[in-house]
This record gives C-alpha cells, sequence and structure tokens, in this order.
C-alpha cells in the first residue's frame, strides 16, 4: 500500500512539475508581450507628440499665411485664390487632428491590454508560488511515505548538513534543537554587524551583497529575479524559483529587497525567528527559532 500510495505521489509530483514549467512559460511569455507594448505605446507617443508639434507649427504657418493672402488678396483683388488656399490649409488640418485622435485611440486600446495581460501575469506569478509550496509539500510527503531521511542524497546514506554558523567558524560540532535559538540570536546580530546591512523595525535585515546595475528597480517596473530560501541550519527550502512581476505587486518583503539594486544585483534576506514560518519552525526540515534566509537575484529589470 505504501509503495501504491508513493508511486501515485511520485505521479503527483511530475505533474506538478509540468504544471511549474508551463506556469513559468506563460509568466515568460506573459512579460514578454507587456515589454513589446510598452515599447509599442513608447514609440506611438512619440509620433504623437512629433505630429502635434507639426500641427502647431502648421496653426503658426497658416496664421501667418492668412495674413499674408489678406494683402495679397487686397493687391490682387483675388478672392477665388485666396478661398482655395485657406480651405487648403483647412484640409490640413482636419487630417492631421484625425490622425493624433486615431493616435489617442490606439495609445488608450494598448493600454488596456497591459492591464489585462499585467492581471494575467499577477495571476500566473502567483500560481508559480503556489505550485512550488506543493512541489515542496509533496516531496515532503513522499519521502516520508519511503522512510527516507530529509536530508538523504539520491542513492546514498543519510547526510547532517553543518549549520551555517558553524561553517562560517569552521567548526565540525553539528547544531542541536536547543542550540538553534543561541546560534540564531548570534546569526542576527553578526549580519545586523555587516556594513552597510539594512534592518527594518520588525527585525528583518537586508544585506546587499552587489548593487548591480547603476539604475535600481523602482515601484512601476518589471522585474525578473531568481530566489533562493534556506534556513540557519543548513538545510535549502527551494532554489531557482523564478519570478516574472511588476514591482508593485510582488509582497512588501521582497519588493523592498529588489528595490535596493539594479539587474545583476544580489540581496539577502535575513527574517528573525519569531517571523520566520511563524516561529515554529518546519516540520521534519528545522527546528523552531530558526532564522529563513532569501536570496535575491536580479536578472532582468523594464521601465
Amino acid at each position: 500500500a505504501d509503495a501504491a500510495r508513493l508511486e501515485k505521489q511520485t505521479a503527483q509530483l511530475a505533474a506538478l512539475e509540468k504544471d511549474k514549467a508551463k506556469a513559468a512559460a506563460k509568466s515568460t511569455l506573459l512579460a514578454q508581450q507587456v515589454l513589446k507594448l510598452v515599447n509599442v505605446i513608447e514609440d506611438t507617443k512619440k509620433v504623437k507628440e512629433y505630429l502635434e508639434s507639426q500641427n502647431v507649427s502648421l496653426i503658426a504657418q497658416n496664421s501667418e499665411q492668412k495674413s499674408n493672402m489678406v494683402k495679397m488678396a487686397e493687391s490682387l483683388r483675388n478672392s477665388e485664390t485666396l478661398s482655395k488656399l485657406v480651405a487648403e490649409e483647412r484640409r490640413k488640418n482636419i487630417e492631421l487632428n484625425t490622425l493624433i485622435s486615431r493616435l489617442n485611440v490606439s495609445i488608450g486600446e494598448k493600454s488596456s491590454r497591459i492591464g489585462v495581460l499585467e492581471q494575467e501575469l499577477s495571476k500566473n506569478t502567483q500560481k508559480n508560488i503556489e505550485l512550488e509550496a506543493s512541489i515542496r509539500q509533496m516531496n515532503l510527503s513522499t519521502r516520508k511515505a519511503a522512510n527516507v531521511p530529509e536530508n538523504a542524497t539520491p542513492g546514498g546514506n543519510a547526510v547532517v548538513k553543518k549549520p551555517l554558523l558553524q561553517q562560517q567558524q569552521n567548526s565540525q560540532t553539528i547544531i542541536t534543537s536547543p542550540s538553534v535559538k543561541e546560534q540564531s540570536e548570534e546569526l542576527m546580530r553578526s549580519v545586523k554587524a555587516i556594513k552597510g546591512a539594512i534592518q527594518q523595525s520588525d527585525g528583518v535585515i537586508y544585506v546587499v551583497e552587489s548593487k548591480g546595475a547603476k539604475r535600481k528597480a523602482k515601484k512601476k517596473d518589471y522585474i525578473q529575479f531568481v530566489m533562493k530560501e534556506e534556513v540557519s541550519t543548513g538545510a535549502v527550502i527551494s532554489n531557482n524559483v523564478n519570478i516574472n512581476s511588476k514591482v508593485d505587486k510582488l509582497p512588501e518583503l521582497l519588493s523592498k529587497a529588489v528595490t535596493l539594486v539594479g539587474t545583476k544585483g544580489r540581496v539577502k534576506i535575513y527574517i528573525p525567528p519569531d517571523l520566520a514560518y511563524g516561529g515554529k519552525g518546519i516540520p521534519n526540515i528545522a527546528p523552531s527559532g530558526i532564522v529563513s534566509i532569501l536570496t535575491v537575484d536580479v536578472t532582468g529589470l523594464k521601465p
């Protein structure tokens, strides 16, 4: 029965992985479509501005030409020629105004389309996050059904990972649950002491490891980044999670991080034990009092 359940869960996991891949592909496609529409609107606006400037120039020319034509009419007494010239100028103005109106309509349609794509992109990003959580839960369930230790490597024996603090201190002592809280507190103190570290009122600390490009992300930008989630015992919860979204659509924890750097920048987020996983840790993965560490690598940025 366990073998059948394991086989079923493995099949479900494979299906979730396929859904995740499809969702990621759709996110990429939607992001590309949004960027293309943004470029088209920018080009259209430039054309509109040019035409409007031409319209202003024509109006000024019309005024001058009308003045000249009045003088010519007075001297030549040729009202028929004057009427034709005025009519031609009016026709040009009407055509130019019509073209500008069409451009305004086109810009409005493309802006509406961008709004729809933004909603789809936001939904798809949320789906990616949900799929990642489902896959993580399925992995835990599958390992538990097969009686495989959480830290076991494929085809090998169980391996206990060193805590991050002990890795930094080159110690061989394995961390145990009673000392997790003390180790976590020491980690947060050492991180806080890092030059340039930014601590929030809730205790979350941001550390910029690489600033990346000079231009930093803004709230209305479209952002692409890869995220890794681990805990201070050294256990990796998730890795290479690709996220495409508008900055102001992200959770505040992440939107704050991505606005600290530019493209190719990296930020680490240290979440204190009382906020990480509700202060209770993760069953079979990490004990209570654990520090959660998110690594964010910005791979793309578009205004």
